[in-house]
């Protein structure tokens, strides 16, 4: 199995337990509210992954931070313009689907 097979895998079993837990724990007016940083890194993750999924060896690049006195250099690695592009759209889009179809929310909006 590929990696990017892994990670779809791994996506939708994480889609269908975080909907089905749902499903069991809530009622349809019922909202869940999760600690803020939690919710963030789970939406991140799905972000992130689907974004690797999508543009492979183009998601990252490393950018020059800065050379110190011995000139040495100093690199970050950071997603590639286009990436960062689309896992912005991703994070905003599962964030949209957390809210609107598991009604779970970050307790940073009670």
């Amino acid at each position: 199995m590929t990696e990017i097979e892994k990670l779809t895998e791994k996506n939708k079993h994480l889609q269908e337990t975080i909907l089905a837990y749902s499903a069991r724990v809530n009622t349809m007016n019922d909202k869940i509210y999760i600690d803020n940083s939690r919710f963030m890194e789970l939406i991140d993750e799905l972000a992130t992954q689907i974004t690797k999924m999508n543009f492979g060896a183009e998601t990252f690049e490393e950018r020059l931070i800065y050379i110190d006195s011995k000139d040495k250099s100093h690199y970050e690695t950071h997603f590639t313009n286009e990436a960062q592009d689309y896992y912005n759209e991703t994070y905003d889009e599962y964030e949209g689907l957390f809210n609107n179809i598991a009604n779970i929310y970050s307790d940073a909006r009670q």
